[in-house]
Formats: C-alpha cells, structure tokens, sequence
C-alpha cells in the first residue's frame, strides 16, 4: 500500500502538462493533422463546407458554398481528400465526389472517380504518404463498397467480408488498409487487408461488431 501511496503521490505532483488548448476561429470542426501543423475538416454554416488550416490561417476552398462538402484526411505532401457534392443546378443527379485538393491550390478540385462512372457516388477518406487514397464507392448494385483510388486514375473494389458492404477507412505508407465490412452473418466488423489482397477479420472483444475509425 505504501508504494501505491508513494507512486500515485510522485505522479500527482510530477506531472507535466502535455498539450495547450488553441483557439482556432468559431464554427469549424478538423478531422485530421499532419504534421506540418495543417488540418482539415469543415466548417458548417447553412451547408456543411471543406475547410483547411494552413497552419496559420483557414483557407478559402473552391467548394460551393450551397452544397455539402468536407475534407476527412491530409497527408504530409499538402494533399487532402475527401467527398463533395454540387447543387442540383449544376449536378442533377446529386452524385456525392470523392476528391483531392492541394494547400497551395485549394481551388483546384480533382475528383478522384467510382465504381460505376462519372456521375457515381464516393467517399475519400484516408490518404498516404505515397499519394493512393482509400474510401468507398457505390457499385452498379448500389452496395457500398471499399475501395482504393490509384493514382493512375483506376478505381479497385477491394471486396468485402463475405457480406454485401464494406469501407475502407485508413491507409498507411506499406500500403495496408484498414476498415469495416459486414460478413455474411450481416455483423459489421473491423478489417486488414495487406499487400497479398486478402481482407482479413480483426476479431472482436466477445462481442458481435468492431468499429474502425484511424491506423498509424
């Protein structure tokens, strides 16, 4: 018992503090920060809009104003990825985009393809230090499926858990993706998938679901 005292008393009046709380301008909510101090996320007024964070100032994107955007992930190359949409006047189908933009030109939005064409639906939620990004697509079946966007313009359906659906949410610099696919049991459950192509079930904690939200 004495130890125990001793060790909590050492910890209590040792600690140091860790991080500083900084105000960064009311409204906008990051995703994610590399480590050039830049984040992404969006800042919601009438619309949900992609926002980024230089490191000093929150810059202006090309993104429109009156329809939903937002920007999940940015790596250290200045590129950051995620989904927009375009107003029905400009986009009657209200196909959702996944896309790229750059810090140093935020206007110019790359749209990164899907799985059934132009006007498809998809999402770009991770991107790589490499540049390959990973998010989800809607196939010609309308099922959601997990995918990586290659920097040769090819959209690749990695499949799913013997289930219908699947996404893929994190990629990390060897190429391995981590996300969540339903299996045939129609369980929702966390997954790896390597460089052999195999999507692999992480298991669960005794329960019937497991949820994946980042990987280092």
């Amino acid at each position: 018992i004495g130890l125990l005292f001793a060790s909590a008393l050492a910890c209590a009046t040792g600690a140091e503090v860790m991080y500083t709380l900084e105000f960064l301008v009311w409204g906008y909510r990051p995703a994610a920060l590399n480590e050039h101090g830049e984040l992404v996320g969006d800042r919601v007024e009438n619309t949900q809009q992609a926002a980024l964070f230089d490191g000093t100032n929150w810059v202006r994107t090309g993104f429109s104003r009156s329809a939903s955007s937002t920007l999940f992930d940015i790596n250290e190359n200045h590129f950051a990825v995620g989904l927009n949409s375009l107003p029905p006047d400009e986009d009657p189908s209200n196909s959702v985009f996944a896309v790229r933009v750059h810090r140093d030109a935020p206007f110019d939005i790359f749209s990164l393809g899907t799985l059934t064409g132009e006007h498809g639906t998809a999402k770009a939620r991770s991107i790589n230090n490499l540049n390959i990004v990973v998010g989800d697509s809607l196939n010609a079946a309308g099922k959601l499926r997990a995918v990586r966007f290659e920097t040769n313009g090819t959209v690749t359906d990695l499949g799913t858990l013997s289930g219908e659906t699947s996404t893929a949410v994190a990629i990390n610099d060897d190429g391995v993706i981590a996300g969540e696919s339903k299996n045939s049991a129609g369980q929702i459950r966390g997954f790896i998938l390597g460089d052999d192509g195999i999507m692999r079930d992480i298991g669960t904690l005794g329960g019937g679901e497991t949820f994946v939200t980042a990987m280092n």
